[in-house]
């Protein structure tokens, strides 16, 4: 008899926010709970029995006392806050090989997270074969003006849809009148100007689901960023496109969705929003769409 293979979710909870006074951003409470327990809800909700590993740090034994002990869950060091590469690195050097295994990352410091939205990047992975499949959201506001990175991609809202790259802010403004050139897994090419990348409105709200064996493969690739000296599971975008291999990204369920809470501004627009919510009746499964929360940080928002 051949015994189920569980999936894994690593819930990212070591880094702290420094704008929080060196609290630990993940226990703040939104809508009643501390973030990271959210985080934890959803996820059993939307997968079921499950294999958890939380990745802890900074005011680690005090994380592990509020999220406490569950069946499956294990918690595992993070000693260097390296980045969420660094951090998926640590969680899958705890496990053992399981090569027919998902693999979920998310932040626990994203209160919004939706198990609609989990559900629906692990279909779509599954239905489409992926290699990564993430969680985008959309820019609220003028476009041109956001600082957040854009992920880009190809035959958008169509069954061929997949991510070419996910482009930060940063790399965008060096561009000035050059281009950059993608090329899709069908052989395609795609060029964007400055103006083209800043007008996409897709941004990544940092949960992804990949087989373990792609992760096995592929995660030691990453490379360490050399100004600021982390490891970001992003760039495993461009090592999947570089072997030809598909990404898709879905899009949030939940105006908000992605707010991660680093500063007290955002803080309170995750409060905000999470007052807002309501859901929607079946057989839809989805949320109503929150209204819209303080200017100053609804850039942010997804």
């Amino acid at each position: 008899m051949q015994l189920e293979v569980l999936p894994v979710v690593v819930i990212a909870a070591a880094g702290r926010a420094r704008r929080f006074s060196g609290e630990q951003k993940v226990l703040a409470a939104v809508g009643g709970r501390p973030a990271v327990c959210r985080v934890a809800d959803v996820c059993e909700e939307a997968l079921g029995p499950h294999r958890q590993v939380v990745v802890i740090g900074h005011q680690g034994a005090h994380v592990r006392a509020v999220l406490g002990e569950a069946p499956g869950r294990e918690y595992v060091t993070q000693e260097q806050q390296l980045g969420t590469g660094h951090a998926l690195a640590v969680a899958l050097a705890h496990l053992e090989h399981g090569p027919e295994r998902e693999v979920f990352f998310v932040c626990g410091d994203r209160p919004l997270l939706t198990a609609w939205s989990l559900r629906r990047i692990r279909s779509d992975r599954e239905a489409s074969g992926a290699a990564m499949a993430l969680l985008a959201g959309s820019i609220q506001g003028d476009a041109m003006q956001s600082r957040q990175g854009r992920v880009v991609q190809a035959h958008r809202n169509t069954p061929q849809a997949e991510v070419l790259a996910i482009i930060e802010r940063s790399t965008i403004d060096t561009l000035d009148g050059k281009a950059l050139t993608f090329e899709s897994s069908l052989g395609e090419r795609h060029e964007y100007t400055r103006e083209q990348l800043l007008a996409v409105r897709d941004v990544n709200l940092s949960a992804y689901v990949w087989p373990e064996r792609v992760l096995r493969e592929h995660l030691p690739k990453l490379e360490l960023h050399p100004e600021k000296g982390e490891y970001f599971v992003t760039d495993l975008v461009a090592i999947l496109r570089e072997q030809r291999l598909l990404v898709r990204a879905i899009s949030a369920s939940v105006e908000g969705e992605g707010i991660g809470i680093d500063t007290p501004d955002l803080l309170r627009a995750a409060r905000q929003a999470c007052e807002r919510l309501q859901p929607a009746e079946e057989p839809a499964p989805r949320w109503a769409r929150a209204d819209a929360v303080d200017a100053e940080v609804g850039d942010a928002l997804l």
